[in-house]
C-alpha cells in the first residue's frame, strides 16, 4: 500500500508530464478525501503540494474529494470538456 506522500509524488509526476504537453491548463483532480487533505494540508511533508503544482506548472487544479475512490488511485479530468485524461499521462 502506497503512502499519501508517495501518492502525492505520483500526482506531481503526472502533472509534470501533462504540463510538458501544454495541451491543457485546467483540471479536475479526483482523490480520496484523506489524500486530498494531505495534498493541501499545512502539517504534512506533502502539505501545499497542490498549490506548488499549480504555481510551478501554471495550471489550475480543482480538487474533488470522492469517498468512492481508494487512497491508491486518482483521476484527472480536463476541465473544459470534463473528459477523463488520467491514462494519457501515466
Amino acid at each position: 500500500m502506497l503512502s499519501k506522500e508517495t501518492m502525492g509524488a505520483k500526482i506531481d509526476r503526472w502533472f509534470i508530464r501533462a504540463s510538458a504537453d501544454k495541451k491543457y491548463s485546467s483540471f479536475h483532480l479526483v482523490v480520496n478525501p484523506a489524500l486530498a487533505d494531505a495534498l493541501v494540508g499545512e502539517n504534512s511533508s506533502a502539505g501545499n503540494r497542490l498549490r506548488r503544482i499549480m504555481k510551478q506548472k501554471r495550471v489550475k487544479v480543482n480538487l474533488v474529494r470522492d469517498t468512492s475512490i481508494s487512497l491508491q488511485e486518482f483521476r484527472v479530468f480536463e476541465a473544459g470538456e470534463n473528459r477523463e485524461i488520467t491514462s494519457d499521462y501515466h
